[in-house]
């Protein structure tokens, strides 16, 4: 990963700007990467940005909630006028135009390298932070220094707990939870593991991987892990960072203080089939990389035509539901 660097920034306090000298650097440098999801984009915005620093200077570090933090957004060639509208409306986001879509890892690196921050907050552009989310991070953060990686509480927008902090995924767990064995025994012991379901998220508690949708990154672990594997276009580059800090002796940790609501799949919507292929390579990335030279023979053997027929049989799926609402 490229040396992180930043121009010179400022601090704003409410509305008056105070300059920095190029050696300070924000608590906490958000990040987001965009594509087509236009008006959850401004909401996400709205939500991290107080009204009065939204029109300072481009890459200008504002305080948030007792947290001073400056905001770049990787804009991955959208259609809907997404880059436009940041531009207009939040003048003060870093605003990183690319000319074509590089995908979730790719586009939070070139952020990572544009930003300087203690602390790295990767957010996905359909998820809105609550008051006080980024200080309760922070706060966690220092209290924690063996903690690479952080989690909020996530929410789904009905308030119900979103599962974004899991096990690492196991054969048996994939086998319960995409096959008809998951149906006939939805309570099984290996989703719950999985998933996490025994657990009501009202306590911080080290976990194995939390959901990159928000998930807060020290940049000493950052520096050290390379960032992203740029591999993955898109899913399961938030396991493998986080199985990668644990292998390097750090800690991911659950921190249910600070709460984030996620909407869930915006930008994914737009092309599931597209989706469903990048997940499934994602998914025989991480297996390859991390569990085939350790597996079994049985595993090897069923693990990699399993994840094609699994992403054949959901893109078949998508296809024939197509076809039969065009003969409505």
């Amino acid at each position: 990963m490229a040396e992180l660097r930043g121009p010179d920034a400022q601090r704003a306090e409410g509305g008056r700007t105070v300059s920095l000298d190029s050696a300070t650097a924000p608590d906490i440098s958000v990040s987001i990467v965009n594509w087509n999801t236009r008006s959850d984009l401004l909401e996400c915005l709205s939500s991290l940005i107080p009204r009065e620093c939204r029109r300072l200077p481009s890459g200008c570090v504002f305080q948030a909630g007792g947290v001073f933090c400056d905001v770049t957004v990787v804009d991955n060639n959208s259609q809907d006028f997404s880059a436009d509208a940041v531009q207009s409306l939040f003048p003060v986001v870093r605003l990183l135009r690319m000319d074509r879509n590089l995908g979730f890892a790719a586009g939070h690196n070139r952020a990572f390298a544009a930003a300087r921050g203690r602390y790295r907050f990767v957010l996905n552009p359909d998820a809105t932070v609550s008051a006080g989310c980024l200080k309760a991070l922070l706060d966690f953060a220092e209290a924690h220094p063996r903690a690479a990686v952080i989690g909020p509480r996530v929410l789904n927008p009905d308030g119900s707990i979103q599962h974004s902090a899991r096990a690492f995924p196991t054969l048996m767990a994939a086998l319960y939870r995409h096959s008809i064995l998951g149906r006939l025994f939805p309570d099984n012991p290996h989703t719950r593991r999985y998933l996490q379901s025994d657990w009501d998220h009202r306590d911080s508690r080290q976990v194995d991987w939390v959901s990159g949708s928000a998930m807060l990154i020290r940049e000493e672990a950052l520096r050290e892990l390379g960032g992203f594997d740029e591999r993955y276009y898109m899913y399961v580059e938030d396991v493998d960072l986080c199985w990668r800090a644990r292998q390097a002796g750090w800690e991911v940790w659950f921190c249910a203080d600070a709460e984030v609501t996620h909407k869930k799949a915006r930008a994914s919507d737009l092309m599931p089939n597209r989706m469903i292929y990048h997940h499934h390579r994602s998914m025989y990335i991480f297996y390859r990389t991390h569990y085939r030279p350790r597996a079994g023979v049985l595993e090897r053997l069923i693990t990699p035509p399993g994840l094609v027929l699994r992403a054949a049989y959901f893109i078949g799926r998508n296809k024939l539901h197509g076809w039969l609402r065009k003969g409505e």
